[in-house]
């Protein structure tokens, strides 16, 4: 005939819910080894992203043809030589590919440094590192754009192959998007946790 409804006060909000309720409506805080796990994988994938993004970088295999690769470096025929001149995009494309270096390896350390403590002061490493593997997935995203659509734009250099380094740079930008992704669903330890 009547559900006895109670009168509960949950996070300062005050509401009318039907009796015994309570403990089916109240989150539950997830299990720990959910939070390590978490961690673990986020750490490993945004080292990941780090290595591939590092690769890409340091190899010389962005544009290739038969006897002949180019990189952001260097021009390798029988041999490698620097490349003398380099178009502006080139140096865009380096100069945000650093940038999303510089942000992953922060994101990096200090999602390692979140295993030992949750906060700096008052900043939350998992935040920092969050933000940090965004902030180098957009840079590689921009970097990775820049050069794709300066390239399809000159004739003689869109007769050549995109190379293996070209792709890992493409790889490392979902992962950083990822990585930082999956670094906001990773539980806000209690009190009494790491």
């Amino acid at each position: 005939m009547g559900r006895r409804l109670n009168r509960q006060s949950r996070g300062g909000r005050k509401g009318w819910e039907p009796a015994g309720t309570s403990q089916i409506l109240a989150p539950r805080p997830p299990a720990p080894a959910a939070m390590l796990l978490l961690r673990i994988t986020s750490t490993i994938l945004s080292l990941l992203s780090l290595l591939l993004l590092l690769l890409a970088l340091g190899a010389d295999y962005w544009l290739t043809s038969s006897g002949f690769h180019m990189g952001l470096w260097k021009t390798c025929t029988t041999s490698c030589t620097q490349n003398p001149i380099t178009p502006d995009y080139f140096d865009a494309t380096r100069a945000f590919l650093f940038l999303g270096m510089f942000a992953g390896f922060a994101s990096s350390i200090t999602l390692v440094a979140s295993f030992f403590r949750s906060h700096l002061g008052p900043v939350s490493l998992s935040l920092v590192s969050a933000v940090g593997s965004f902030s180098a997935g957009l840079c590689a995203m921009i970097a990775m754009a820049v050069f794709t659509g300066e390239t399809a734009a000159h004739e003689t250099l869109s007769q050549l192959t995109l190379g293996w380094s070209f792709g890992l740079g493409w790889a490392s930008f979902p992962l950083f998007l990822l990585t930082g992704a999956m670094i906001l669903f990773i539980p806000k330890p209690t009190s009494g946790l790491a």
